[in-house]
């Protein structure tokens, strides 16, 4: 008799249901992304998170990582760690950005751009000097 294989993990769209928060987490069922969403954007409180299934965020679940650009294209949108402007479709439309020129992941600091990202370091780099 064959060993039955584990079931994939497969991506779910987690979101709190009062503010809205929230993100892609990987379970092997809807009842599990929750638990771990609940966890994660909920506070713990299973009765307030929402789980619905992202299959466009499948290709992730090897690493985990989801880039935030994919996120944008789906609807999802971030706040520029730099500029503090925000990322979503339309904002990169109207500032003429390609959601691939976004520059994070869902779990990491999200930038405009490659020279959001460098103005940001830059930043920190002087404020590090002259608080020595």
């Amino acid at each position: 008799m064959e060993a039955k294989s584990p079931k994939p993990l497969l991506a779910y769209a987690v979101t709190e249901e009062f503010e809205g928060t929230g993100g892609i987490v990987f379970a092997t069922s809807s009842i599990a992304a929750r638990r771990i969403g609940a966890d994660k954007y909920a506070d713990g409180e299973f009765e307030n998170a929402r789980a619905r299934r992202a299959p466009y965020a499948d290709e992730y679940a090897g690493s985990g990582i989801v880039p935030a650009s994919r996120l944008i294209i789906e609807g999802w949108n971030f706040e520029c760690s730099h500029c503090e402007r925000r990322l979503d479709n339309d904002a990169l439309w109207e500032r003429d950005i390609k959601p691939q020129d976004v520059v994070g992941t869902q779990d990491t600091s999200v930038y405009c751009n490659e020279e959001c990202e460098a103005s940001e370091a830059h930043s920190r780099a002087r404020r590090k000097v002259h608080d020595r």
